[in-house]
């Protein structure tokens, strides 16, 4: 049965004013799967998903920030380790995205 993590890594704050600042921060997905093949397929799939929820997010407007900027910054995949049962291999694929975000304090 594959594992899907997601973690969001933190901010990054910049004040450009007294109320304006910009924040960075990064999103980081983590699967693991038997065989390496099953791992970049759903590695693909996730991808897939989250690269068309930054498309629709890129002209989003909140009602105090804007997102303006997301960047894929690395793709990994490999070999975790082997099942101690039937020697078969584990694959994991690790990847994350970054964004800057411009706000608002209210």
């Amino acid at each position: 049965m594959p594992f899907i993590a997601f973690e969001h890594g933190g901010e990054q704050f910049e004040y450009t004013t007294e109320r304006d600042y910009s924040a960075m921060g990064t999103y980081t997905f983590t699967i693991f799967a038997v065989t390496i093949a099953e791992t970049e397929r759903l590695a693909r799939a996730v991808m897939a998903v989250f690269d068309a929820i930054i498309k629709s997010s890129r002209s989003l407007d909140f009602a105090t920030s804007k997102v303006t900027d997301w960047e894929k910054t690395s793709y990994r995949i490999g070999v975790e380790g082997l099942r101690k049962e039937d020697n078969t291999q584990i694959g994991r694929a690790t990847f994350d995205y970054r964004y800057k975000v411009l706000a608002q304090l209210p």
